[in-house]
């Protein structure tokens, strides 16, 4: 399991055009949390690209035509509630 920093997050977030305005390491923190709690999850790595870029997680049923299912609204909501921990 590789696990994010806070690098990871500044260069993707970059990468989409964009300048870090979030707490970088509570957001990787969070993530690598979500990663260990959720077997489904395939990498904390595909779970930040979910939550910043809105990319579907390959072998989870996070979208349909466009908006989140059930479970996309509920990583979205366990990954607020650990970013939020870790942002204290």
């Amino acid at each position: 399991m590789n696990k994010l920093n806070n690098k990871d997050v500044e260069q993707y977030i970059k990468g989409l055009g964009h300048e870090p305005r979030h707490n970088t390491q509570a957001i990787a923190e969070a993530c690598n949390e979500l990663d260990y709690l959720w077997d489904e999850l395939p990498s904390a790595d595909a779970l930040m690209r979910f939550i910043l870029g809105d990319e579907p997680i390959k072998g989870l049923y996070t979208h349909s035509y466009g908006f989140h299912t059930a479970d996309g609204r509920a990583i979205r909501e366990q990954f607020t509630n650990y970013y939020n921990q870790y942002n204290d």
